[in-house]
């Protein structure tokens, strides 16, 4: 692999730095206030709560395309939340469904033999695609030892 020169890198940030001048005359030139585009791409967040909500040690979260939220746990179980608004910044568990077929595949020892003392898996992510009427998880996992 070729290593990048110092005068390359010193090269590409003074381009970098004259484009950026070269768009703030632009913008002065033509009198568009900077203001406009902090304004149009403004961030912000809020805090919410969300009651009914119980998980324990959770490893990825994602909404599904039937507006449930998805939340993968450490221990392999994944449990499916149904949220609805109640007022503003507060929402609320209706529904939970907890799907446990990660938790169901064998575990193996590193020589490939079956080990049935360790009866779980660790979620390492969660992917959730299909319809609304039919969501499809993909999910990676591995054997829960370490070391």
């Amino acid at each position: 692999m070729k290593k990048k020169s110092t005068n390359t890198i010193y090269s590409f940030l003074t381009i970098k730095k004259v484009f950026v001048v070269a768009i703030c005359m632009v913008m002065g030139l033509l009198n568009i206030p900077t203001q406009l585009f902090a304004q149009e791409n403004a961030v912000s967040f809020l805090r919410s709560q969300v009651t009914g909500l119980t998980i324990n040690r959770p490893t990825s979260l994602q909404f599904g395309p039937d507006n449930r939220l998805y939340i993968s746990q450490v221990n392999g179980l994944i449990k499916a939340f149904t949220i609805e608004r109640v007022a503003a910044g507060q929402y609320a568990v209706t529904a939970t469904e907890n799907i446990n077929l990660v938790q169901n595949i064998p575990n193996h020892n590193d020589d490939g033999t079956l080990n049935t003392n360790v009866n779980n898996r660790q979620v390492l992510g969660l992917l959730v695609k299909g319809t609304a009427a039919n969501p499809v998880l993909y999910v990676s996992s591995n054997d829960p030892r370490t070391g």
